[in-house]
């Protein structure tokens, strides 16, 4: 006898009823759902899913459909991320936008658009792209030769903007870093307006790590200049703070780190900045921003004793031991770099008269810094004695300049007596969007230009298709 439930000893005839059986009950259940379709919404049509080498300043367009109250679109460096952009709600009925700001170029972005249907944002459609890299290769290397800074065999009209910021210390408004505008977005923007040059101001307490990580503040420039060289605009590295070997330093309680002149660290700053940027041929040495209150002697040579401009050590201000412009060159010559380098004249960067008078530098590749508030000199006879004397016979530059309260009529004017004189110039400054008294070009910084002198700044550049 077949012992009872023993499946191996069940009959064929068996096995085949209970097959028919278990078909009878899989052909009886009841299937999964079918699939349902897409519900409707907006769907791209441009840029196309996946593409490659899109404009850093791409307009969207999409289809839209009856039903759309309203469309949202962000952009972002990942899925549904909006790191980039988000743009508020748009018209239901709308099918393209322009897209408000540059791009960042060379990475995949993530763009989603939002479709609004019985007020729910519960359908959306994501595609990817990818914006044109910048170009490849580098600057041509700028040189001095005769009034005129050349570069690539072409006089290079500098077309420049501050940056300001990095001067900033652990114990200064947003501390070490700066404002954090130092971003692919930031220089983006500097680039749509049409500069060409970027001048970034440093601290050399930052720079020597008195009064930040050393290496975290060569990093940030770094960055920075590495930003400004790939969208085709010069960085003019600046020394723009001293700190009298530390003993003056500008701490919470002091508005500028400015002093009259370098001191010994000044060249220590000068000579790791040379090692560290001799060979970019898109980096401009700017050796000190606003020499004062010294002779035209002391100015080159060094030598005098001066006092500091910020109060130390108990409210008492700091005598110190001046290194002249020349011995500043010199270190940068001495770690084999051969950049241009810029001498600001005395007078706050103004005077550049003793240059013609027998205090030129002995160096084979530099110009000469002027700085023109229009606060303090807005006469043409002023600008003639003090700066045009010296353009007829030096290249000159102007690193700084600007109103303090956004009018246009002495900026316009000396803007094309620039021209004039073939003085290049880089305004200030790209900060503190809103504040005519900074001077500022910026309403925001999204690159917004500041009505009146911004609106001047920007429109120029445009005008001169840059």
């Amino acid at each position: 006898m077949e012992p009872p439930g023993d499946p191996a000893r069940r009959t064929p005839r068996a096995l085949l009823g209970m097959a028919v059986v278990l078909l009878a009950l899989l052909m009886s259940a009841p299937g999964p759902a079918a699939a349902a379709g897409p519900e409707p919404q907006a769907t791209f049509t441009a840029p196309e899913d996946g593409a490659t080498g899109v404009s850093p300043t791409t307009s969207l367009t999409w289809n839209t459909i009856p039903e759309a109250q309203n469309v949202f679109i962000t952009i972002g460096t990942s899925t549904g991320a909006n790191d980039v952009l988000a743009s508020g709600e748009l018209p239901g009925d709308s099918t393209s936008y322009e897209i408000p700001v540059a791009l960042p170029r060379g990475v995949p972005l993530h763009v989603r658009i939002y479709t609004k249907v019985a007020g729910a944002y519960d359908r959306y459609e994501d595609i990817t792209f990818t914006a044109e890299p910048f170009p490849s290769g580098s600057l041509p290397a700028p040189h001095a030769e005769g009034t005129r800074i050349v570069a690539g065999g072409r006089t290079l009209k500098l077309r420049g903007v501050n940056r300001d910021s990095l001067t900033w210390g652990r114990h200064n408004w947003s501390g070490c870093g700066g404002d954090q505008h130092f971003t692919d977005r930031d220089f983006d923007e500097m680039q749509a307006w049409g500069f060409n040059a970027v001048r970034i101001p440093l601290s050399q307490a930052n720079w020597l790590g008195r009064r930040c990580d050393a290496g975290d503040d060569a990093r940030m420039v770094d960055s920075a200049v590495q930003k400004a060289n790939e969208r085709g605009m010069y960085a003019i590295v600046d020394l723009h703070w001293s700190d009298v070997g530390g003993r003056s330093p500008c701490d919470a309680d002091c508005n500028t780190g400015q002093q009259p002149m370098p001191d010994a660290d000044s060249l220590d700053f000068w000579r790791q900045v040379a090692q560290r940027y001799e060979d970019r041929s898109g980096v401009i040495f700017d050796l000190y921003n606003e020499p004062h209150d010294v002779s035209w002697s002391c100015w080159r040579d060094g030598g005098c004793t001066t006092e500091s401009s910020e109060y130390a050590n108990g409210g008492k201000q700091v005598d110190y031991r001046v290194v002249g412009l020349q011995q500043l060159a010199d270190a940068v010559r001495g770690e084999g770099a051969g950049n241009l380098v810029l001498a600001a004249g005395l007078d706050w960067a103004w005077d550049l008269r003793g240059v013609v008078d027998g205090h030129a530098l002995d160096d084979p590749n530099v110009a000469y810094d002027t700085h023109v508030y229009t606060l303090f000199h807005h006469t043409q006879d002023d600008w003639d004695e003090h700066v045009g004397v010296a353009a007829d016979e030096v290249p000159v530059t102007a690193t700084e300049f600007g109103s303090s309260d956004c009018s246009t009529a002495d900026t316009r004017r000396l803007l094309d007596w620039f021209d004039d004189e073939g003085i290049g110039w880089s305004i200030w400054s790209w900060n503190d969007p809103g504040s005519c008294q900074q001077p500022s070009v910026l309403a925001n910084m999204e690159g917004t230009p500041l009505a009146g002198q911004g609106q001047l700044i920007h429109d120029r550049l445009a005008a001169e298709g840059r």
